[in-house]
């Protein structure tokens, strides 16, 4: 009798095996299909799901033996698709055997395009709300391709979401969490035209706010005669404190101009201080060093 229920256990372990295989299938085939719900609802991106795991999780259920006849879980997301059946039980949903998923996959990719039109019509409507926040002399010019790349984009979604006969889309307003309703016939208009306007100037706009911040910050330093290495330093440390020997702090532009050698401190988040010292032939930099410490310097560092 021992010997039949140690025969009995080895036979039962092979099917709790290919159900755990099927469950595995089902669940992820599912959230496909509850991701196509979604984005044929609104063209809202699933989280987690992607195509490549669609396809993945049917290549691990055919390598685990999951029979083509299995019955996936019922879902809305498999209405209209071949070889799909109505659920008696549930009203609405249809169910789909193992054997034909396939066709999730593609319905998935599909809508996975219009959702990325979508995303991309939503980063235009992003870039623009950004482009009211910002300070152009404290950004920089490689940010004007990126917001040309943005608004091309924009622009391609229009023409993905049009081929699909869609006439409207939800398009998420910037820091809030609704929605406006928009027609694709508008969104050129709303959007892609007006950043692409704005981007195509945004690095050379940039280039002139930043000039023009440092001549204002300049303006004083070239009055008392600073000019070359030691004017480009004090106008980099703007708003910073600057020492000369001794420890005391440089105030004004006098002070500056007379200064052969300049401290500046760097404090990092455990306390510990670099002293950066530049040492200067007239208003030429000749010399940069650093020395760190445990905690701020006595006044004797500052040689």
């Amino acid at each position: 009798m021992r010997c039949v229920l140690v025969t009995l256990a080895v036979l039962t372990s092979t099917p709790l095996v290919a159900h755990a295989d099927e469950r595995g299938v089902d669940r992820d085939l599912l959230l496909a299909a509850q991701a196509i719900v979604r984005l044929s609802a609104d063209l809202e991106l699933p989280a987690s799901m992607t195509v490549e795991r669609c396809k993945q999780a049917i290549h691990d259920g055919r390598a685990d033996g999951v029979p083509a006849s299995f019955e996936l879980t019922s879902s809305a997301g498999y209405n209209g698709l071949p070889s799909a059946y109505p659920d008696p039980g549930s009203s609405g949903e249809s169910h789909l055997r193992f054997g034909d998923a396939d066709a999730v996959c593609a319905k998935l990719a599909e809508w996975m395009v219009l959702g990325q039109a979508r995303k991309a019509v939503e980063e235009a409507a992003r870039a623009l709300e950004w482009m009211k926040m910002i300070d152009k002399a404290s950004n920089h010019e490689e940010n004007g391709a990126k917001l040309i790349a943005t608004a091309k984009a924009c622009n391609a979604a229009i023409g993905t979401l049009a081929a699909a006969k869609m006439d409207t889309i939800k398009v998420a307003r910037p820091g809030r969490s609704d929605h406006d309703k928009v027609p694709v016939a508008e969104i050129d208009g709303r959007y892609c035209a007006p950043l692409a306007k704005v981007a195509a100037t945004f690095a050379d706009e940039v280039r002139q706010a930043r000039r023009a911040e440092w001549e204002r910050l300049a303006a004083p330093y070239k009055a008392a005669g600073l000019t070359g290495d030691k004017l480009d330093l004090v106008v980099s440390l703007s708003g910073r404190a600057i020492y000369g020997r001794g420890g005391g702090e440089l105030t004004t532009p006098r002070e500056k101009k007379a200064a052969s050698v300049m401290f500046e401190v760097l404090t990092a988040n455990n306390g510990s201080v670099t002293l950066r010292r530049y040492q200067f032939s007239g208003d030429k930099l000749i010399k940069t060093t650093s020395a760190d410490y445990p905690y701020r310097p006595s006044p004797a560092a500052y040689r």
